[in-house]
């Protein structure tokens, strides 16, 4: 095992999250951050979504269901997304060692706990394994649980990352290509026009609702943004998390996590058509532009036709996935 540093003094965790939408530079950011002098950053995790335990009904969690959460923190994917070789990953935490720390630093609390005092158990764990002063959470998913996470940590802050809807559906679309042909094809199956559209609106949905609700506590970042000036926004994010001004930039390598290797596909008629359609509103109030689509009916009619096929097959995967049947999956998004 990866030996750590030892770091007592470091002090308790105020909750940092990057949240917001997946395919928007969240990974960037977190590197970016991980290699702050003053931060850890780690992910991604369900603690406050799809693995929520419920604590008792005096909001606490005794003894047992804090056995029953370590159990799901094993599987390593509490950190998964920032470990690997080379600048932005963890440099002592590993998928292999951090149940083994955190059971460590579970084991000094007396229950019962409360969910957020338990989490902030788990960030300081990390933070002290990697030498650092705090740990950042970067669960993009977070971003449909702000308020609740507020309620447990109150002084928590968080980064929500957005993406113009046509830049995010290219990369959603073709993210698991990059991965092997078995994860493609899973990929592939996962996809379809309009769910991928209401996933974008659901995702900026979240984001503006948590910043209009929480304006002290949430910051916007678009995607659009870093690319134009990636220096100015991670000084606003260092700022706005409470740490030191650093040089992040230049200490990250240009990485393309979408398309690695430069070639980048184009979307269909009906994936414009589509989210054209659904995401205009929303597209309207962020003065994001549109993109023509032309004339595709044939495209279009086949996206309505195979939608229920889509939700048939996809019972299986989004049950083991998201612990969710997809008719819920779907309805979440369209209500949402």
């Amino acid at each position: 095992m990866t030996s750590v540093p030892e770091n007592p003094g470091t002090p308790d965790q105020p909750g940092l999250f990057i949240v917001g939408m997946s395919r928007a530079a969240t990974t960037w950011l977190a590197k970016c951050l991980n290699e702050h002098t003053e931060a850890a950053v780690f992910g991604e995790n369900g603690y406050w979504g799809k693995r929520f335990v419920k604590p008792d009904t005096d909001g606490k969690y005794s003894r047992a269901q804090i056995d029953q959460i370590l159990a799901q923190q094993r599987d390593g994917r509490m950190v998964r997304a920032v470990v690997g070789e080379g600048p932005g990953n963890l440099k002592h935490v590993t998928t292999e060692n951090i149940g083994d720390l955190l059971e460590k630093a579970y084991a000094k609390l007396s229950p019962p706990v409360t969910p957020g005092e338990l989490y902030r158990a788990a960030l300081k764990a990390v933070a002290q394994a990697e030498g650092k002063r705090i740990a950042i959470d970067k669960t993009p998913q977070n971003v449909y649980w702000i308020s609740h996470i507020l309620q447990e940590m109150p002084g928590a802050r968080f980064v929500s990352m957005v993406r113009e809807p046509y830049g995010f559906m290219l990369s959603y679309k073709y993210q698991g290509k990059r991965k092997g042909e078995e994860r493609w094809r899973q990929f592939r199956r996962l996809y379809h026009p309009i769910a991928c559209s209401f996933v974008w609106r659901a995702y900026v949905r979240a984001s503006l609702r948590s910043a209009g609700e929480h304006p002290d506590r949430v910051l916007i970042v678009r995607f659009d943004e870093v690319r134009e000036n990636n220096e100015d926004v991670l000084r606003r994010v260092q700022e706005h998390f409470g740490l030191p001004h650093e040089d992040l930039a230049s200490r990250i390598p240009p990485d393309n996590t979408s398309f690695p290797d430069g070639k980048r596909p184009t979307l269909s008629g009906a994936d414009v058509f589509w989210m054209n359609r659904i995401s205009k509103r929303l597209r309207n109030e962020l003065q994001m532009e549109g993109r023509p689509v032309g004339f595709h009916p044939i495209q279009i009619i086949i996206s309505c036709l195979t939608l229920p096929i889509w939700m048939v097959r996809n019972v299986g995967p989004f049950r083991r996935a998201m612990n969710i049947s997809v008719v819920r999956y779907v309805l979440r998004l369209v209500f949402r």
